[in-house]
């Protein structure tokens, strides 16, 4: 730069100046620096050897030092059924010696008494039934002999009763005349619907569908004399529907005030979960004091009031007291190397059933099964896991990544393998062991 001040300075001449950016001007003034400080005074072959040096170092540090590998795997679990017998005993209650694992049973009572307003009255038909001429066809090759009362049915299901027994001759007629019958085959009143116009085909219900095509009658005039008119009568089949929906309607409101104090129990006790045992041997349903009004027996009425008490008993227990129980005897069988898995400890995987209990229900024999999950345990930090952690690096050093993954995915503990490489174009693990780490 000074060089160029002072030609630019004295006589501007610009090519001078630009002659000492040319190549070989260059090439000397960095020769001379390289002199210098020595460097082109060492022998060629020193030189080379270093470079080789540094390329070695290099391609060491690479290829040896600086690769590694991450491996992620799951452990793989397994389903094992947990059981035991557990003894439900009701407060006060006592037991033989042999009983010795017991838990609370826990009973839930209702006492409710109500009054139904029975409505649904059977009717009494009280107005006329209609009659009519029937022409009975019989185009069968024998006689056909038709009881007294035996029904004829139209397509509307009208019922008629023949009056009298009658025979009808092969491949011939006869008439008999047939009254409506106070309901139809939809327990609806014929009353005025019986005066049907003439020209209708009936069929005997009595005979099979076969014979109905070959003997059947005929209005050949229409019917008379049929009003419709009806009450409502109290029977006794009234009196029995009337008292099954009262206890169904009082078995629907003590299920409900059940919850309501399994809610306040569990409420009253943090940390406890009750459920029922359904089973209707255990289950207490006393339906008394039924209240029926007797005397108003085949009298018209609109409505009939029935009185009844229902004593509802329940039993529960508390859930997580027996899933404690299970988890206890978890510990003590579970298999080498492998561990419980606590969140598989949860009462929709539980399933309990009733194989004994007392008369009077002061205990109930009970077993709990339970769908547990165990899992080997992969954990470097346990003695467990770093045997099978140094196995797996020892296993998958060197080995190309498609095969580690393979090798380490049938190992009995494994269930799913992921595995990771750096720098991220290698295609094999490392083949010192330590430079792979487990996850």
């Amino acid at each position: 730069t000074r060089e160029l001040r002072s030609i630019l300075k004295g006589n501007d001449d610009l090519p001078q100046a630009l002659r000492l950016f040319s190549p070989q001007v260059w090439r000397q003034q960095w020769r001379s620096h390289l002199q210098r400080i020595g460097l082109l005074s060492l022998p060629k072959f020193r030189i080379w050897i270093l470079g080789g040096l540094s390329v070695i170092l290099f391609l060491f540090v690479i290829l040896r030092l600086l690769p590694s590998a991450d491996i992620r795997v799951w452990p793989k679990q397994e389903t094992i059924d947990y059981t035991s017998n557990i003894v439900l005993v009701a407060s006060g209650a006592a037991l033989a010696p042999t009983h010795v694992r017991t838990l609370a049973l826990i009973p839930f009572t209702v006492n409710l008494r109500s009054t139904l307003v029975f409505k649904d009255i059977s009717k009494e038909f009280i107005g006329t039934s209609a009659s009519v001429k029937m022409t009975l066809i019989n185009h069968s090759t024998e006689e056909f002999r038709i009881k007294k009362g035996s029904r004829l049915v139209n397509q509307a299901g009208m019922i008629f009763k023949l009056d009298r027994t009658i025979s009808i001759p092969a491949q011939g007629t006869g008439s008999v005349t047939a009254k409506a019958a106070d309901q139809d085959l939809y327990n609806e009143d014929i009353g005025a619907r019986g005066n049907v116009p003439a020209g209708l085909k009936w069929d005997f219900l009595g005979l099979h569908p076969e014979e109905r095509l070959l003997v059947y009658a005929e209005n050949r005039s229409a019917a008379t004399g049929g009003t419709s008119a009806s009450r409502r009568v109290l029977q006794s089949k009234d009196l029995q529907i009337a008292q099954e929906l009262l206890r169904q309607q009082l078995s629907v409101r003590a299920k409900e005030l059940i919850e309501e104090k399994k809610a306040l129990y569990m409420q009253q006790h943090p940390g406890s979960r009750i459920d029922f045992l359904e089973k209707d041997d255990v289950i207490k349903k006393s339906f008394t004091g039924v209240v029926l009004p007797l005397d108003l027996l085949g009298k018209p009425v609109e409505s009939a009031p029935v009185e009844g008490t229902l004593i509802y008993t329940v039993y529960g227990y508390d859930t997580h007291a027996v899933l404690d129980m299970l988890r206890t005897d978890s510990a003590e069988h579970v298999s080498d190397g492998m561990r419980v898995l606590p969140e598989s400890f949860i009462p929709e995987r539980m399933r309990v059933y009733i194989i004994d209990y007392d008369d009077n229900l002061s205990w109930i024999k009970i077993t709990a099964d339970l769908l547990g999950l165990q899992e080997f345990v992969l954990d470097p930090l346990t003695p467990v896991g770093a045997r099978f952690a140094k196995h797996v690096r020892e296993t998958a050093a060197g080995l190309s990544k498609s095969d580690a993954a393979r090798v380490i995915r049938n190992m009995q503990e494994v269930d799913k393998v992921q595995i990771s490489l750096w720098p991220p174009w290698s295609g094999r693990l490392p083949e010192i062991p330590s430079h792979i780490s487990l996850e």
